[in-house]
């Protein structure tokens, strides 16, 4: 704000106020007063922010929970079925394969379903 040339300087910020001295008290104590004041706003805008953007951070830990916990609702079942299949494979792989293997079972299913017989 310049009010005239040949008044006082007061430096806020780097921002110049400038207040005449020929200006009503009432007007150079709002002018202090609105100097002052923006460290006060500075602050309250500091504060502000912190609390909005502990809130962003708050919301986006909950949605992270929640997603966390449904795929381990998801897959801890899917796990342990995948594990239980594989399993139960492996040990109809030991009691059926005449080596005990993958291939030894694969032939042996093969040699029953020939057409052959044989």
């Amino acid at each position: 704000v310049v009010l005239q040339r040949r008044d006082t300087v007061h430096s806020t910020s780097g921002y110049d106020i400038r207040i005449a001295t020929s200006w009503p008290e009432w007007w150079q104590q709002a002018a202090k007063s609105l100097r002052m004041g923006s460290g006060l706003s500075a602050a309250i805008l500091g504060w502000a922010f912190t609390y909005y953007n502990g809130q962003v951070q708050d919301q986006r830990k909950a949605r992270l929970e929640r997603v966390n916990t449904q795929l381990k609702d998801l897959y801890g079942p899917l796990l342990a079925c995948v594990a239980t299949t594989k399993s139960a494979y492996e040990a109809m792989v030991r009691q059926h394969s005449p080596d005990g293997t993958r291939q030894g079972l694969q032939v042996a299913l093969a040699s029953q379903h020939s057409p052959d017989g044989t």
